[in-house]
């Protein structure tokens, strides 16, 4: 399973397990933002973030089956389907916004 796809697995049972839509919508937000490559240390991409994203909510309208790296198998509810729908444009301009600052501050840094 590809790296992106895997934590689009972990961040969907957050949404599907946390009761508080709102709460999980920010738990994934903050996550998403704390990413990093492993070898250069450098914050990954926003179009990778992004199709993170766009894999939760395919894994959360059961377009992919939700299963997990333990071979648990996770089944969301059509309430996790549409809730994260709609908050998805929040989840975008927060992560958006996020990488914006990164990019303005590490090319401050460079001067």
């Amino acid at each position: 399973m590809r790296p992106a796809l895997q934590y689009a697995h972990q961040l969907a049972k957050i949404f599907i397990k946390t009761k508080d839509k709102r709460t999980a919508a920010n738990q994934i937000i903050y996550q998403i933002n704390s990413l990093i490559y492993a070898d250069s240390k450098q914050p990954v991409e926003s179009s990778v973030k992004i199709e993170i994203i766009q894999l939760i909510n395919e894994l959360l309208m059961s377009k992919r089956p939700l299963r997990l790296l333990n071979g648990e198998i996770i089944l969301p509810e059509a309430t996790d389907s549409s809730a994260f729908r709609l908050m998805t444009n929040y989840i975008l301009k927060e992560v958006i916004s996020f990488n914006r600052q990164e990019r303005k501050a590490i090319s401050s840094d460079l001067k």
